[in-house]
């Protein structure tokens, strides 16, 4: 696959004496940009089911939908992913989104964006944290600069909607 496409071997309102072996040398760059360029057309988008738990557990706890896609490009993953509750059920403790496709780079965390629908906090915002080698995205609240709190299942709704999206190495 090109990325620059072939160029004309003249410049306008100038000489063709002048032109050619400029443009000789610029084409053998973009020649060498080309060969050297890894391809990411057609980077296939493949879908994955998110799970949300709890303390580590999902006991009596339904969905209306979890969706998630990602795309590998090279060394990192993109993707995003939704989850809509029905009921919260019994468990309780730390909220975590689950079953990431692919785990994290060992030496790599990241930070997903998160949107909240329905889900109660008093701090300034929720953030993400996928911990190096990791497949789970724990929620936090931040409180403010000095600090933040884990999401728990107290601040969930019986239909509360976790948006996220991202990107992390692996």
């Amino acid at each position: 696959m090109s990325i620059i496409g072939p160029l004309p071997n003249n410049i306008v309102n100038g000489d063709a004496i002048d032109a050619v072996p400029v443009m000789a040398n610029f084409n053998w760059i973009v020649s060498q940009v080309n060969a050297n360029t890894p391809s990411i057309v057609n980077t296939p988008i493949t879908a994955f089911t998110p799970g949300l738990t709890f303390g580590g557990g999902s006991t009596g706890m339904t969905f209306a939908s979890q969706s998630g896609f990602y795309a590998r490009v090279q060394n990192t993953v993109y993707f995003v992913l939704a989850v809509l509750i029905t009921a919260k059920g019994s468990s309780t403790g730390a909220a975590v989104i689950t079953n990431l496709p692919i785990a994290c780079n060992a030496s790599w965390a990241s930070y997903p964006t998160i949107y909240p629908d329905k889900l109660t906090f008093t701090g300034k915002y929720i953030m993400g944290f996928l911990a190096p080698g990791g497949t789970s995205i724990a929620l936090n609240e931040v409180i403010s600069a000095a600090g933040n709190a884990q999401v728990a299942d107290t601040y969930f709704a019986n239909n509360t909607l976790i948006e996220c999206s991202g990107f992390y190495q692996v």
